[in-house]
């Protein structure tokens, strides 16, 4: 069973996350965009959230199995991970 956090202390189900959905929520993590883990990681006030951090968690974990076996990504995908 996949979890996503849904804000602090609740998760949700994410086992039938369509592909446009689970990839924009990776890309959405990858790009440090606001809200997220890594945005949280930047400049001088670094801050650890745990529901950010399960929610990137999951993201990489959605887009690992996902595109698992995929002899190319797109490139916002690689420099991600990069």
């Amino acid at each position: 069973m996949s979890l996503r956090a849904e804000g602090v202390g609740t998760l949700r189900d994410d086992r039938n996350v369509n592909e446009h959905e689970g990839a924009k929520r990776l890309r959405r993590a990858l790009s440090a965009e606001e809200d997220t883990f890594l945005l949280r990681l930047r400049g001088d006030r670094i801050e650890w959230d745990n529901g950010a951090f399960t929610r990137f968690e999951q993201a990489l974990r959605w887009g690992c199995e996902h595109y698992q076996g995929q002899d190319q990504l797109d490139r916002w995908m690689f420099e991600g991970f990069h």
